[in-house]
């Protein structure tokens, strides 16, 4: 007689009730201490038991934690009662030093929850950044340093949802994915969330802290990164993409707000999208404040050459809103790239950004940059009021708008070309409108590659163009006030309205080159991607009087929450 046969649902089924049946529910109801004996189950006992873990204490209940745990299992700690940060049930380790869950094995998650005062010892903020430590990349001054996590340190996966953590050294690692939803980090030392794995942090507000996260792969989306003393986004070697969109960067002090390499992984070129975010009163001390990039290089002669052939990343960095950002070098960026790669800026709003050196808005060491629709206004700097590069860079314009722009400071280390809105040898400029820059206009020494056409220039003071030879202009140009543009350039009031748009009847509405403005960088758009006349275009930023901002793809930024999240 045959045996009777199990159905796979059946048998899917009594499996998933086993599944369950070892990770069996506990509660606990001791609400004083983790190890707090007689009635009720205490955190201790919990967590050696393991699976779902449900804390039942009323609304903020301080529950003091004595010991460290070690997970080998699948956990879920989880806050009852609790609708808002301020009611989380806080798990505080008055010093205790952690990690207070080490996660050898399983995915561990978090609900609801809020953690304080655990620290690491003897804290070391790490020089070596996470993916650089993960892959032996070498050192960059030959010395070993490591980095610890105090509360949270997982080989696996870990996931927070509504979990509060402050006052505490590096609190979370994991070398698994990670994923933060609503949650809120304050006044903690040292980098708060370090990722080895993909992360994904959501509508999170960091805040006060050394430094909030240290990345090379993954999407930060819609959060808020106030007064940090460090870096507040390392991202080092990226070994996939990653995606910061529509968060709110303010008040960081002494280090850019977000700094990345130009190199990627040796794992191959990785894609990092900046896009919608905003960047305000960050002082970078003497980096740029808002965004440095920088290539990843070492004194160290054997460690030469494996920095040398690392790809490049490749950057996107769209509507993006810089604003009154302090730094050294760059008021709002500082870009360093090897001399092959490029990066593009489109849609950036930069104004009163200011630079102690060179590079109100934007400083170029090396490299390709391009900037295409774009605003410069009121930034300032000794060179450079809006934007100044490097001899060796290589500085595309188009579509843009730079007015208003301040040359402040002495002129102890720049030549008097270089006190100018713009300052660049290598050059490339087509339908920008430059107008009342307190300074030169357009200013470079000897500029060994400069192609300026379809410009307006009007009403900077005390020129409008310095340096540049006839042939740098190669096209149609229209200057007022100073007459010191050279080559193709007539000169003529271009009716500009206040918002730098011509008024009708004015020259510059014909004099434009359609073959510029056909072919890239324009791309037949101007500032606000109103289509170009075909048959006759206009110099400068604008084609007519913008009627609406229609750009090709949603701008989806600044960050704006609908619901704040409470502390």
């Amino acid at each position: 007689m045959r045996a009777p046969s199990i159905s796979p649902l059946i048998l899917a089924l009594a499996l998933f009730a086993n599944a369950d049946a070892a990770r069996a529910n506990q509660t606990v109801t001791a609400c004083s201490t983790d190890t707090q004996t007689g009635s009720g189950t205490n955190l201790a006992t919990a967590l050696a038991a393991g699976g779902d873990i449900f804390i039942q204490c009323p609304k903020a209940s301080v529950i003091r934690v004595t010991q460290r745990y070690t997970l080998n299992s699948e956990t879920q700690l989880i806050g009852l009662n609790s609708a808002t940060l301020a009611d989380n049930i806080v798990f505080d380790g008055a010093g205790l030093t952690g990690p207070l869950l080490f996660v050898a094995t399983g995915k561990l998650t978090v609900q609801a929850l809020s953690f304080k005062n655990f620290t690491t010892g003897s804290f070391f903020f790490s020089h070596v950044p996470s993916i650089a430590a993960a892959e032996n990349v070498p050192t960059i001054d030959g010395i070993a340093r490591y980095s610890y996590a105090s509360t949270i340190d997982a080989k696996g996966d870990v996931e927070l949802d509504q979990v509060q953590i402050t006052a505490s050294d590096a609190p979370v690692r994991a070398a698994g994915a990670m994923t933060i939803n609503h949650s809120w980090f304050g006044g903690n030392k040292g980098t708060v969330i370090m990722f080895l794995g993909v992360g994904s942090v959501n509508t999170s507000d960091f805040e006060n802290n050394g430094a909030a996260i240290d990345f090379h792969q993954g999407a930060i989306l819609g959060c808020t990164f106030n007064g940090h003393l460090l870096t507040a986004i390392t991202i080092t070697l990226p070994i996939g993409p990653v995606s910061i969109r529509n968060s709110n960067f303010s008040n960081s002090i002494g280090d850019p707000a977000i700094s990345i390499t130009a190199q990627s992984s040796n794992s191959g070129a990785a894609n990092v999208t900046l896009r919608g975010d905003n960047f305000s009163n960050n002082n970078g001390g003497a980096e740029a404040g808002a965004i440095a990039i920088r290539q990843l290089s070492s004194p160290l002669a054997a460690a030469a050459p494996y920095f040398a052939k690392l790809p490049a990343t490749v950057f996107q960095i769209a509507y993006d809103d810089f604003d009154t950002n302090l730094g050294g070098t760059g008021g709002a960026l500082d870009v360093e790239l090897r001399p092959i790669d490029l990066l593009s800026i489109v849609g950036g709003t930069f104004a009163h950004n200011t630079a102690i050196t060179a590079g109100g808005a934007i400083f170029v060491r090396d490299g390709q940059l391009s900037i295409t629709h774009s605003l410069f206004k009121a930034n300032s700097a000794p060179a450079g009021a809006a934007i100044a590069a490097a001899p060796s860079a290589q500085l595309t314009i188009a579509n843009s708008l730079i007015v208003e722009n301040l040359l402040v400071g002495a002129a102890t280390t720049t030549t008097p070309n270089q006190r100018a809105a713009v300052t660049a040898s290598q050059l490339i400029l087509a339908n920008v409108t430059i107008a009342n820059n307190q300074g030169i206009g357009l200013g470079a020494d000897a500029p060994l590659k400069s192609q300026l056409t379809n410009l307006l220039l009007s009403q900077n003071k005390p020129s409008n163009c310095s340096g540049f030879p006839a042939t740098s202009f190669a096209g149609p140009n229209l200057q007022f006030g100073p007459t010191d543009c050279a080559g193709s350039t007539v000169t003529g009031d271009p009716l500009l309205d206040s918002f730098y748009v011509p008024s009708p009847g004015s020259a510059a509405l014909k004099l434009g080159s359609v073959s510029t403005c056909s072919s890239t960088p324009v791309n037949g758009t101007d500032l606000v991607f109103q289509a170009r006349n075909k048959t006759v275009c206009a110099l400068g930023a604008f084609e007519r009087p913008p009627l609406q901002f229609r750009p090709p793809t949603p701008t989806q930024g600044p960050y704006a929450p609908k619901v704040a999240i409470t502390k």
